[in-house]
């Protein structure tokens, strides 16, 4: 839907005009329906180990402190990996439309 109003709004005037209001109500229908479980994997946690650790004898703070170690060590670990397999396997770095 949003490629055919594009096409027709560059083929009428040249320029791209405003999105028609389907587009639009996709657009957000999308997002709100990706918001909800993407909010749930940002909070859930935190509060889940905040709430753990209030009664024990180590702070809150070392709680959360550890539970970020454990979200950003892999990731770290994908980035340095990720790097060297895509040039071992020639990867292209853009897609056919840039």
């Amino acid at each position: 839907m949003a490629v055919r109003a594009r096409e027709v709004a560059l083929n009428t005037q040249g320029i791209s005009l405003v999105p028609p209001f389907q587009v639009k109500v996709s657009c957000v229908a999308l997002f709100a329906a990706l918001g909800m479980p993407q909010a749930v994997t940002y909070t859930i946690p935190f509060a889940l180990a905040s709430t753990y650790s209030k009664d024990s004898v180590t702070d809150q703070g070392l709680a959360l402190g550890l539970l970020n170690l454990a979200i950003v060590t892999p990731q770290m670990g994908v980035a340095l990996v990720s790097g060297p397999l895509d040039s071992l396997f020639e990867v292209a770095t853009c897609l056919p439309l840039c």
